[in-house]
């Protein structure tokens, strides 16, 4: 380690050339077959496939592109500045209908998420009201024909599909709610690779 106060660098033709300032970036990609463009400070450009650690690169401001990828849609591109001595990391993630990878990964909308629970009245008896549970990140699309025709088997009426995160505690006949819209979940759907929460859900009036 250089002394306080001093500069690192390497004596080149009788001249003191100061060592430029370096950090690490980390690229985090899913899935691994994804191929990216990383260009940064000056002429600085590198490509590669999947996730990659680089080590040593100078400071600056860093942008990674990604490239087309057979069945999935890419993931926009990422920007960061890397300062010295720190490690930027820059994350993403292609999408597409498969299981590992379907869509709900990118949130786009938040929702109240809340849930009736039962509360004892003065009387003896109890009541039953809608409690907050905090707020869920997701994006919701229209159902298909198929899960509406699935649904009214066994669910009734159905309009609406719900992706969240596969650790959110949403359960069937808790209620979502975004701006004006009212989702009442009637059933919960996990996939075998457990990336995400399919809630199949009715759009309802406010019920208080």
């Amino acid at each position: 380690m250089s002394p306080k106060g001093t500069k690192t660098g390497v004596w080149t033709g009788g001249a003191f050339a100061e060592a430029a300032a370096t950090g690490t970036v980390v690229l985090e990609v899913t899935p691994e077959s994804g191929t990216w463009t990383l260009t940064g400070p000056g002429t600085y450009e590198e490509t590669g496939t999947g996730s990659e650690t680089l080590a040593a690169v100078e400071i600056g401001e860093y942008k990674l592109v990604f490239d087309a990828l057979a069945n999935y849609t890419k993931p926009p591109d990422q920007h960061g500045r890397l300062t010295e001595g720190a490690t930027l990391t820059l994350a993403a993630m292609y999408t597409s209908g498969s299981t590992a990878y379907a869509p709900g990964i990118v949130a786009t909308t938040s929702y109240s998420h809340e849930r009736k629970i039962r509360t004892t009245d003065s009387q003896g008896g109890f009541t039953r009201t809608w409690a907050d549970l905090g707020t869920v990140w997701g994006r919701d699309q229209s159902a298909t024909s198929k899960e509406v025709d699935e649904a009214a088997q066994h669910l009734g009426k159905i309009d609406t599909v719900v992706y969240v995160g596969p650790d959110e505690d949403v359960q069937r006949e808790d209620r979502l709610t975004t701006g004006t819209r009212v989702l009442r979940v009637a059933r919960i759907e996990r996939p075998s690779v457990s990336v995400y929460l399919k809630c199949i859900c009715e759009e309802t009036e406010r019920e208080d």
